[in-house]
């Protein structure tokens, strides 16, 4: 196994949260690292191609999902990852997901709205039972606070609904805490997903 390691040292170039890579101790890997620009972003292909699954089970697996999990860049440059309920707009390629006003996710996010988001299942038998095949999906894209309004608590209402068993309570958990909360949108910019076996 060739593994490649790299001392970076990034610059933040303004506060939309765009880097550049100033040093890079790794000429061999360089050009995997080199800044992009904002309409010319590069992402990663599934290195085995034998693992990729398609784009409509990937957004399959998106969908049927209970919850994933969000990384961001957070405090002093480390990755800051955690566990959201969520809700997946195919048609409009969002992904949406409520939180608090205030806390170390709504302040990385207003630093850097780059974000990273991961679900994983549908977890299968098809050779050994004592090694099942798991799906993944990784999302790539840029999240975004959804003003206050209309939209918001539509968009509100219709994540609790994923949940929730009945619209009645949805109903009164909203207007019981609606306030105390905001919606937060992802624009998804990249998807994929693969198929592993776990041995």
């Amino acid at each position: 196994m060739n593994i490649l390691f790299a001392k970076i040292e990034i610059v933040r170039l303004d506060n939309m949260g765009d880097f550049c890579i100033t040093n890079i101790k790794s000429l061999k890997n360089r050009e995997l690292y080199q800044h992009k620009k904002e309409n010319n972003i590069m992402f990663r292909t599934i290195r085995k191609k034998k693992n990729e699954i398609s784009i409509d089970t990937a957004k399959a697996l998106l969908q049927s999902s209970r919850r994933g999990v969000l990384a961001v860049n957070g405090d002093d440059g480390y990755p800051y990852a955690i566990p959201i309920n969520y809700v997946y707009d195919d048609d409009a390629q969002k992904i949406y997901f409520h939180g608090a006003r205030v806390g170390h996710k709504v302040d990385a996010l207003r630093a850097c709205d780059k974000v990273c988001f991961t679900v994983y299942g549908n977890e299968t038998i098809k050779e050994e039972d004592w090694a099942p095949f798991v799906q993944s999906v990784v999302v790539f894209g840029r999240c975004y606070l959804v003003e206050s309004g209309a939209r918001a608590t539509t968009l509100l209402k219709r994540f609790a609904m994923k949940y929730y068993p009945s619209e009645q309570l949805v109903d009164e958990e909203i207007a019981h805490a609606g306030k105390a909360v905001q919606i937060f949108e992802i624009k998804v910019e990249h998807l994929s997903g693969k198929e592993i076996q776990e041995r």
